[in-house]
């Protein structure tokens, strides 16, 4: 069942941009400036998703560690999970960062 769940986040995930989009036709890209911003629309995207999954799987693993009863494998199960969690979310972010300083670095 995790792995059905854990799919069907992923999958919406991957939906975001076309559902985002609407209507619009693809637009064909003409100079360096159009690309970086398509690239920062996508890595805009990205990061959200990103944030939003290691919210729900920080939310998730609080649930568990709640209703694991005290049994020590589902404990040790949920802290994993949030552990994992907030790697994510540290990892987001210090990507985020360093695409900021690069970018200020280069300017």
């Amino acid at each position: 069942m995790n792995k059905k769940l854990l799919s069907l986040i992923l999958l919406c995930s991957l939906a975001l941009p076309t559902i985002a989009m609407g209507d619009a036709a693809p637009k064909i890209i003409d100079n360096v400036d159009e690309l970086i911003n398509l690239i920062k629309s996508l890595t805009d995207i990205l990061f959200t998703a990103l944030i939003v999954m290691s919210s729900a799987f920080i939310v998730w693993a609080g649930f568990e560690f709640v209703t694991s009863g005290g049994s020590d494998e589902k404990v040790g199960s949920a802290k994993k999970k949030m552990t994992y969690a907030l790697i994510g979310l540290v990892v987001a972010i210090a990507a985020r960062g360093l695409v900021a300083v690069v970018r200020s670095v280069l300017k």
